[in-house]
């Protein structure tokens, strides 16, 4: 079982300001924030949390996509974001 992930994510400001980011890769994987800053520390938090349930309940946790391979709006970015299960079991279970 892989620990330590890298998947892409799409941040979008939206009207509001607020910057929404989802993950193509996985379904249900989305977060926002009121700053970029606020977004990226929130993206972490969501991609760790997710692929920690998938990792629970025996899941198939889907390859990553190229960035360069995700079909962006105008108004989307792709950045990296990176996982690393083991810190947050260490971190959150008790």
């Amino acid at each position: 079982m892989q620990m330590k992930y890298v998947y892409p994510a799409l941040f979008q400001q939206g009207k509001d300001k607020m910057y929404l980011v989802s993950f193509p890769d996985l379904d249900g994987c989305f977060t926002d924030g009121e700053t970029l800053a606020d977004a990226q520390e929130n993206a972490r938090d969501v991609l760790n949390l997710k692929l920690w349930d998938m990792e629970e309940n025996k899941e198939t946790i889907p390859a990553a996509t190229a960035p360069q391979k995700i079909k962006t709006a105008k108004n989307e970015t792709v950045f990296l974001v990176s996982a690393d299960t083991i810190f947050y079991r260490k971190l959150y279970a008790k």
